[in-house]
């Protein structure tokens, strides 16, 4: 009796020695697979977000050449010498035509002078001052982009000097920074965008989420900070965010964002692999 009592009480000592290092041991692999997922989703948030700067600065660098094309049209060049560029109409509808084909939102011409001539936008003033400090660095390099808002919308502004042989003027194009530049880098990465810029209130230019409801904490998030933990709540699933700043302007923000569900996916099976092999073990033992 006092033989099987101590056998008892021996199995019953190897049981939760067994049990205990089991747990101890998931409880180490749960922590690993915790930090090894925020490691994971971080470094995909901040190659996403290096790869949206290079798809920005791209897209720059096409639509610059898309404008010197007409900056370098013969008809564009006849219309706007004319007259010393007086003629309003005629270059204003250069402009619209030659915008279209290359889906300029408006255009702009200024004049050597640096004056407006002629735009398609109904208050070109807005947009010039933007532009004015450009002029120089179009002149020099043959062509100049920035990102900024017009009328709480943003914009890709791209200048271009116009010469007959000498300058007569610049040619300048807006192009919209807005859902579809958001749709086409979620393609690109997978990882979800939300483009801000400030207004009153903050303006969502563009966003493959709803972040309507979590807005708010997505303003007050830092440039180029950590991805912030605990998770953003988004149609009932948790994403792990990270802000970058556009065109260095703190204004206008990209926010990428990353499900961390998806995420954690391939790690779930390893945890109820994990799991079973030791359910196995104790029904062996």
């Amino acid at each position: 009796m006092q033989f099987k009592s101590l056998e008892s009480r021996i199995v019953t000592l190897f049981l939760v020695l067994i049990v205990s290092v089991q747990l101890v041991g998931l409880t180490v692999v749960y922590v690993g697979i915790g930090i090894n997922a925020r490691s994971a989703i971080e470094r995909e948030l901040l190659i996403g977000e290096r790869v949206f700067q290079e798809l920005l600065q791209q897209r720059g660098e096409k639509l610059t050449q898309a404008a010197r094309l007409l900056a370098s049209d013969y008809g564009f060049r006849q219309a706007i010498t004319v007259d010393a560029g007086g003629d309003k109409e005629t270059i204003s509808s250069a402009l619209q035509n030659h915008g279209e084909r290359i889906n300029a939102a408006f255009a702009l011409f200024v004049n050597a002078e640096r004056h407006v001539v002629s735009g398609t936008i109904k208050a070109p003033g807005s947009l010039a001052s933007l532009v004015l400090p450009l002029l120089d660095r179009a002149e020099q390099e043959g062509g100049a982009s920035i990102i900024r808002p017009v009328e709480q919308k943003l914009y890709q502004i791209v200048v271009v000097p116009v010469k007959a042989p000498v300058l007569v003027g610049w040619v300048v194009m807006a192009f919209p920074v807005d859902q579809a530049i958001a749709q086409e880098m979620q393609n690109l990465s997978g990882i979800d965008v939300a483009i801000l810029s400030t207004g009153k209130p903050w303006q969502v230019q563009g966003s493959t989420l709803d972040i309507r409801n979590e807005l708010p904490r997505l303003i007050h998030l830092a440039p180029k900070a950590a991805p912030i933990f605990p998770p953003l709540r988004i149609r009932d699933e948790e994403y792990a965010a990270i802000s970058s700043m556009i065109g260095n302007d703190p204004g206008q923000r990209l926010v990428l964002m990353r499900s961390v569900n998806e995420a954690l996916a391939p790690y779930l099976k390893l945890q109820l692999l994990l799991l079973g092999l030791s359910a196995c073990g104790l029904v062996i033992v």
